[in-house]
């Protein structure tokens, strides 16, 4: 669903509202990270989780929602 989730990865996000870090792509391990609005993260892919729901896999190894009331891509120049 291109309207809510992020399904192409952009090299760089700008986190909008406050989300939480995993370990995993199915969110089962939280980690202690939390993302705060205005913080920007290189992303690796997009990886679907075991329900098929899209997830930004960050150059940190850890996964983060691609939900877009959560994530904005920013457009490099």
């Amino acid at each position: 669903d291109n309207e809510t989730y992020l399904t192409v990865p952009p090299a760089t996000v700008r986190i909008l509202k406050t989300c939480k870090q995993y370990a995993d792509r199915d969110f089962k391990n939280e980690l202690p990270t939390k993302n705060t609005p205005d913080t920007v993260l290189q992303i690796e892919k997009v990886v679907l989780s075991s329900k098929g729901t899209p997830r930004l896999k960050t150059a940190q190894d850890t996964y983060i929602t691609a939900n877009r009331s959560f994530v904005q891509p920013i457009n490099e120049a």
